[in-house]
């Protein structure tokens, strides 16, 4: 495959499905038990002493951590033992479930996952195809270019919360090596960390009342020096503690909008009228605003009939109901406020009147 792109695959609950029943089919049945696997189908004429689950033909096994059946070459299991040794009748559904029989697409019908693991070439070709043909991811084991299958299998280190995977361009000895130098230096105070987050994790990702850079941000710290100390001192519990007490920067971020937002209304003007005025007062303020403006495009009407409110400006000002706000000087020299242009042709010298 010249690309690959790497995931953890829950495979809990799903049927997988191997075809082979070989060594390289018992590692793969071993790695994925050890993933959490719970239901797995090997279909091969033949068993080896690695598949989990080895026992006489037509004798239902009574381990606690396997359940299989032998059953006769191209005939499909109809025994089941269950994890308390019970007996019943369909497809095994929890535990390693053995058909001793040549591979038949069939075998696939069910499948979550499946896996090519044969010595036969030929075979393998047919599992691939199959599986594809059926919308299945399948891996191939003897990494054929011309049939390779969707996805392959990486070197595995597992040690409690903490795996590792390698994959190192398709040579399986290579990954192995690198893997067990990157397992060696893990320190063990890191597998403690990962245990006590995976305790604490869910409960931070459905916290409601945090935003996304605050949860991103508490876990950052939780995977800091700090965080390792604070564990060593006083377990999950102090750790919980530590984290919720302390105070990021995201915090302060998210509460002070709220404020800054205040903040920002509080300096822009108010342009409704304000609850307690009268309707009177309203149109009191309307018909003040309209004289004002009438003054100012009319100066004289204006300084031949003054209002009431421009015989007084300093009444005006001290008045804040009356909705008007002018300058003082305009209040009291009306054309001053006109265009520069117009006053000067209103004041031209008197000669040009008497001409």
């Amino acid at each position: 495959m010249s690309h690959a792109y790497p995931i953890l695959l829950d495979v809990a609950g799903r049927l997988i499905v191997i075809i082979g029943g070989g060594n390289v089919a018992a590692r793969k049945c071993e790695g994925l038990l050890a993933a959490g696997a719970t239901w797995i189908r090997v279909v091969s004429p033949v068993f080896s002493d690695r598949v989990p689950g080895g026992v006489e033909r037509g004798v239902v096994a009574t381990d606690s951590s396997v359940s299989c059946v032998r059953v006769p070459t191209g005939v499909e299991p109809v025994v089941t033992a269950a994890i308390d040794s019970s007996v019943s009748s369909g497809p095994v559904r929890d535990g390693v479930e053995r058909v001793v029989a040549e591979y038949l697409p069939e075998h696939l019908d069910g499948a979550g996952l499946v896996f090519a693991a044969t010595n036969s070439p030929a075979v393998n070709d047919a599992v691939v195809r199959d599986a594809q043909a059926r919308g299945l991811l399948v891996n191939r084991a003897d990494g054929s270019e011309t049939s390779p299958g969707d996805f392959a299998s990486p070197a595995v280190h597992r040690d409690r919360a903490v795996t590792v995977a390698v994959s190192a361009g398709g040579s399986p000895m290579l990954a192995a090596r690198i893997r067990d130098q990157i397992a060696g230096r893990i320190d063990a105070e890191l597998l403690t960390l990962a245990d006590a987050l995976r305790q604490l994790r869910p409960a931070m990702l459905n916290d409601a009342t945090l935003t996304e850079p605050q949860r991103r941000e508490r876990f950052r710290r939780l995977a800091s020096d700090e965080a390792i100390a604070v564990l060593n001192t006083g377990g999950v519990p102090a750790l919980e503690k530590w984290i919720a007490e302390t105070k990021f920067a995201t915090d302060a971020a998210s509460s002070s909008a709220p404020l800054q937002s205040e903040r920002l209304q509080s300096t822009l003007p108010d342009s409704r009228p304000s609850a307690e005025m009268s309707h009177p007062e309203i149109r009191d303020q309307q018909s003040a605003v309209e004289r004002l403006h009438s003054a100012i495009q009319n100066p004289r009407s204006a300084a031949e009939n003054p209002q009431p409110e421009f015989r007084d400006p300093q009444s005006a000002i001290r008045n804040p109901q009356s909705g008007i706000e002018p300058s003082q000087s305009a209040l009291e020299n009306p054309q001053s406020a006109i265009n520069p242009r117009q006053s000067a042709i209103d004041n031209r010298p008197s000669k040009i009147h008497h001409a």
